[in-house]
């Protein structure tokens, strides 16, 4: 669902980040299946990037070598095009960039093809309330409460009182 709160938004150009240095190829086919799947759904570009850890840094969070193996490979930094297309050879491995250069016309061409916010959203059989109003998280740590968190729209106004009422009420 909030894939489809993106598309609805007519996104053109979808950040994303996978952490990569996990489990290996299988995550790194994995990550490249769902960043093409999401640009083909909503005809937008895809520019992932994921994380990769040095044998050094590797070797500072496990010393266990079974455990270590867990920490190699599975990275796809990549720029797909709303065909799901690759725009540039994907990075899996060390540090590096990709570069490509966007024709946003393609963007036009695919979602004449399939529009998923469109009619094949079917609106009258399915929906999607979306709450896009700012909320600020606020954590207490008293004791006979515990931990809790409660979102409070940003322009409610704050006070202990405030605080204390709403753990009250919990």
């Amino acid at each position: 669902m909030a894939r489809y709160a993106l598309m609805t938004q007519h996104e053109e150009i979808h950040c994303s980040q996978f952490p990569g240095s996990l489990v290996g190829p299988i995550f790194a086919d994995q990550i490249e299946v769902t960043i093409r799947h999401h640009a083909l759904e909503s005809g937008c570009f895809v520019i992932n990037s994921t994380g990769w850890l040095s044998d050094q840094q590797i070797q500072s969070i496990t010393p266990d070598p079974n455990l270590q193996k867990t920490l190699r490979g599975g990275c796809c930094t990549a720029i797909i095009s709303p065909e799901g297309k690759h725009l540039a050879e994907p990075l899996r491995s060390g540090e590096g960039m990709v570069i490509a250069d966007l024709d946003m016309s393609l963007i036009t061409k695919r979602k004449r093809m399939m529009d998923s916010v469109g009619h094949y959203a079917r609106p009258e059989l399915l929906s999607l309330k979306i709450n896009d109003k700012p909320a600020v998280p606020i954590f207490s740590e008293t004791p006979e409460y515990g931990y809790r968190s409660t979102a409070l729209p940003v322009d409610t106004e704050l006070s202990s009182t405030h605080c204390n009422e709403q753990l009250d009420h919990e």
